[in-house]
């Protein structure tokens, strides 16, 4: 069994965009996913989607091309990203997708590996800009605290699933669409809400997208206070499912 991440699809979830717009990287991005997925990936392995699935407006848009990643071998875990405004109550999502597919929202579910007897908790939610971020303003203090008070009813949730895990032997998996940190110059070594939240409650993974392009992070992939951290955005991994266990 293994795990995977990545983000930041950008399906045209009904409408005409091509993300090629943005580059010749982004061309047939896709279909080179879904070739390495199929080669690689099998039923009993696991994919962490950190947001920004598809540019739908409404979630019946949406809903095709769920459908067709639902399709694709293995178990698959899709937070919300700021350009998912298909996004609605899980009431509403659950019934219309493959059961290969969960939603997480301010939830967490546990992965049990029989073969290695450990136990893999994973929760998340959305997150917001952080402070030190050049996109940052002080706009954004209210919907960044507000994300930092979701981040910590998901990881309160892990609490009432704990029964789940089969084994003692356990990890903390957290999946976010922002990256927690500043990502790029001095900044990056700052401390935010986010990552001292991470940190006292006992994070060992992070996986994140958002973020297209390299000049705007000093690293991808880095450990910090003990938490490996991994920016998975399709186009910064070269579209290719990061293993993260």
């Amino acid at each position: 069994m293994r795990i995977y991440a990545i983000s930041d699809l950008h399906l045209p979830g009904g409408d005409d965009k091509p993300m090629d717009v943005f580059g010749k990287h982004w061309q047939g991005h896709y279909e080179q996913i879904k070739q390495f997925w199929r080669e690689n990936i099998t039923e009993n392995d696991h994919v962490l989607h950190c947001g920004d699935f598809c540019w739908a407006m409404h979630l019946q848009n949406a809903i095709p091309e769920l459908n067709e990643f639902a399709q694709l071998p293995g178990k698959k875990y899709l937070i919300r990203g700021n350009h998912d405004l298909w996004w609605s109550s899980l009431a509403k999502m659950r019934p219309v997708v493959d059961e290969s597919i969960t939603f997480i929202q301010n939830s967490s579910v546990v992965i049990n590996d029989d073969e290695k007897q450990h136990s893999v908790i994973v929760c998340g939610t959305r997150g917001w800009s952080v402070p030190g971020s050049s996109d940052y303003t002080q706009h954004d203090e209210k919907i960044y605290a507000r994300e930092v008070n979701r981040l910590k009813l998901s990881l309160d949730s892990v609490k009432t699933i704990l029964k789940d895990c089969k084994y003692d032997s356990r990890e903390l998996i957290v999946m976010l669409h922002y990256p927690p940190i500043p990502m790029y110059g001095a900044a990056f070594e700052n401390d935010t809400d986010m990552n001292r939240t991470l940190r006292e409650y006992g994070v060992n993974k992070v996986v994140f997208g958002h973020i297209h392009r390299p000049q705007q992070v000093n690293s991808i992939k880095f450990e910090r206070d003990n938490i490996k951290y991994y920016l998975t955005s399709c186009d910064m991994v070269q579209n290719y499912p990061v293993t993260i266990y």
